[in-house]
C-alpha cells in the first residue's frame, strides 16, 4: 500500500474520495475497460481496507505483539550478546512495521495519557485522516 500511494503522489494518507480520484486518473496497463474497471476496483477496495484498520500505538512506534512499546536496545544493558541481538533483531522486526511518522504533538511529548487520548478519540485511520489528523508515511 505504501508503495502505491508513494506512486500516486501521496506523503500523506489522503481520504478515502482523494485516492479515488488519483486512481481514476491513473495510468494503466490493461487494454480493456473490464481489466481498468477490476484493477481500479481492487485497489480501493484495499485501501478501504486498510484505513478501516483499528488505530495501533505499534503503526506509529516500535510495539511488540501485545503493543507495549519498545525501547532501542543497547549493548552494556545485557549481560550477553545473545540475548542483545535477539532483542535488537525484536526490536528492528517492530520498527520496521511502523507505518507513520508520529503526528505533530507527540514528537516533543511521547507521554502515555497523550497517546492514550488519541487512540481513545480515533478508533480507525480513517477516523483520524477525516478529522484533520495528518498521517505521513514513514520513509
Amino acid at each position: 500500500m505504501k508503495e502505491l500511494l508513494k506512486e500516486l503522489g501521496f506523503e500523506r494518507l489522503p481520504m478515502l474520495s482523494e485516492f479515488v480520484k488519483a486512481i481514476e486518473n491513473m495510468p494503466t496497463e490493461y487494454v480493456t475497460d473490464s481489466h481498468i474497471f477490476r484493477e481500479r476496483y481492487m485497489r480501493i477496495w484495499d485501501y478501504r481496507n486498510f484505513i478501516t484498520q483499528p488505530l495501533t500505538k505499534g503503526m506509529f512506534i516500535p510495539c511488540d505483539e501485545e503493543g507495549n512499546v519498545l525501547e532501542k536496545p543497547l549493548p552494556a544493558s545485557f549481560e550477553t550478546s545473545q540475548q542483545y541481538r535477539h532483542l535488537q533483531m525484536l526490536y528492528q522486526q517492530a520498527k520496521d512495521r511502523v507505518l507513520f511518522e508520529l503526528p505533530n504533538p507527540f514528537k516533543a511529548n511521547r507521554k502515555d495519557e497523550n497517546i492514550k487520548y488519541f487512540f481513545d478519540k480515533y478508533k480507525t485511520i480513517e477516523q483520524a485522516i477525516n478529522n484533520g489528523v495528518v498521517l505521513t508515511l514513514k520513509q
